[in-house]
């Protein structure tokens, strides 16, 4: 195969791949999504008693190994914790983080990066 055949189709994949990933955050009954590359800073509207599933998905082999999340509001804090990448899969562990708060509000998500990389975040509701 030609080597300009060659990097035409690695490229239309990475398209494709990055669509699929795309849609998985954004799509469907997720409430919130992001593309995160350094440390970054959101607010969200959550209620009480209701089910939330937080993911993080790398984009292709640029991800960072390690990334800390917490979910708050004021000294309350619904969710921390620190997700692993693990390879070959590019799955960050915990897989999907489930969580609930205790009370309606605006709540700050903190991410932080500790490795350079670029992933995708997003919070999903379900029942």
């Amino acid at each position: 195969m030609r080597k300009g055949i060659r990097v035409s189709l690695i490229i239309l994949i990475v398209i494709l791949i990055l669509s699929i990933f795309s849609g998985c955050i954004e799509g469907g009954e997720y409430i919130f999504g992001a593309s995160i590359s350094n440390n970054s800073n959101f607010q969200v509207k959550l209620v009480k008693d209701v089910k939330y599933e937080l993911r993080l998905v790398e984009l292709p082999y640029c991800g960072p190994e390690t990334v800390d999340v917490s979910i708050s509001r004021g000294s309350y804090v619904a969710l921390e914790e620190k997700f692993r990448l693990m390879p070959p899969e590019g799955d960050y562990i915990p897989y999907r983080k489930k969580f609930t708060v205790r009370e309606n509000g605006t709540y700050q998500i903190d991410v932080k990066p500790l490795d350079s990389g670029s992933f995708r975040i997003g919070i999903k509701q379900y029942s």
